[in-house]
């Protein structure tokens, strides 16, 4: 799994960076199944919005290229790190659900 970040009005940090390696990393364990077929790419996109009047709004976006079905989640709130943990809990959710599907389709074909 490769995870490429890309920040948009937003100042790159050793921290952010390592933060979004922690959390997006542990969806590693998950992919492995869809990694059979090649590397699996996972873009990340951490900005900040100017649109609002008062205090920084932070956006995060996570895009998973699975072949057959590509993942994406985003989040907007108040703090980057609350941004990248809801992106993270997003994923996990839609791969767990995922899963059962596929689980069901191969009972089915079985």
């Amino acid at each position: 799994m490769r995870i490429e970040t890309r920040y948009t009005k937003f100042q790159e940090t050793p921290a952010i960076a390592s933060y979004v390696e922690k959390h997006l990393g542990s969806l590693e364990k998950v992919l492995a199944r869809f990694e059979k077929g090649g590397e699996i790419l996972v873009l990340v996109e951490l900005s900040r919005a100017t649109h609002h009047k008062k205090g920084d709004v932070y956006y995060a976006e996570a895009t998973i290229e699975i072949p057959g079905k590509p993942m994406r989640a985003t989040f907007t709130g108040p703090d980057i790190r609350v941004a990248i943990t809801q992106v993270e809990a997003k994923l996990k959710k839609e791969l767990r659900r995922d899963k059962g599907k596929l689980l069901a389709r191969r009972k089915l074909d079985a």
